[in-house]
């Protein structure tokens, strides 16, 4: 398959542009790259905080993200009450990078948003330097880390993509004779990853699906690869120095799964 046409995908709720890119043989696009931390913890969007974490994160990435608050709903118990919370965010005025601060969580985000081509370790890089600021900052300690990459595959057609998903799903004999109006295969296998000698378990999912551009006219495959830390073990136990080993033991096993997945797409 030779580049992707200009498109507008839908994904996840979210749209892409993907744009040409001449004389390269590309087997897939990646739309989204995600590194997240999770614990207990809280950032208060002061505005002496929001002015420190900006100043050290840009310093320290060489980037620079402004500020981006963050509205969300919470369900107040037991009154059933909803009511809105204000969380801090960064962005990048190109909107291709941005990390959110939540209640227990943060996630740094690359989004592909032009024809500029990111690799996993550039993003990794920025997003370990970012996220190593806000530890050092408000003195977190996490329980799980993950790390998400979705992609996307162009198909010849929307027959093509149907057809590609018969031999990919097994599915009960009802669906022998029928034609697919989509379809969807996940995968979790348990592996583990060194972090500071320490051997951590982690699933590695893979979601591979049927998917369409805006338009409705345009075919798709989309996968995602989603690695993360067991969740049964709460113990809080990563700082700053945990999320170099944590990337560089899953970028093999996501760019493996890549590969394995694109050849499954593209080659009959």
């Amino acid at each position: 398959m030779n580049g992707f046409p200009a498109s507008i995908i839908l994904c996840n709720g979210k749209y892409y542009k993907l744009k040409p890119t001449e004389g390269d043989n590309i087997m897939s696009t990646v739309i989204n790259y995600q590194l997240s931390i999770f614990g207990k913890f809280s950032i208060l969007p002061t505005p002496e905080t929001i002015a420190n974490l900006m100043a050290k994160i840009n310093q320290e990435t060489h980037m620079t993200m402004l500020p981006n608050m963050i509205t969300s709903q919470q369900i107040e118990l037991p009154s059933n009450r909803i009511s809105a919370i204000s969380n801090l965010g960064f962005i990048t005025q190109d909107q291709m990078y941005n990390i959110a601060i939540l209640n227990d969580r943060i996630d740094v985000t690359y989004n592909k948003v032009n024809e500029v081509e990111v690799s996993q370790s550039d993003f990794y890089s920025f997003a370990v330097k970012a996220l190593s600021v806000i530890i050092d900052c408000s003195s977190i300690v996490a329980n799980r880390l993950a790390a998400n990459a979705q992609y996307i595959c162009e198909m010849t057609d929307i027959d093509s993509m149907h057809a590609k998903g018969k031999d990919l799903v097994k599915n009960a004999a009802y669906y022998d004779d029928k034609e697919y109006a989509e379809w969807s295969l996940r995968t979790n296998a348990l592996d583990s990853v060194d972090i500071n000698g320490c051997n951590e378990g982690i699933n590695v999912i893979t979601d591979i699906s049927s998917a369409l551009d805006i338009t409705g006219t345009k075919a798709l495959v989309a996968f995602h690869v989603d690695i993360n830390t067991l969740p049964q073990n709460t113990n809080l136990r990563f700082g700053k120095d945990a999320l170099e080993p944590f990337t560089a033991g899953i970028i093999p096993l996501s760019s493996q799964i890549a590969t394995g997945v694109e050849r499954l797409i593209i080659h009959e």
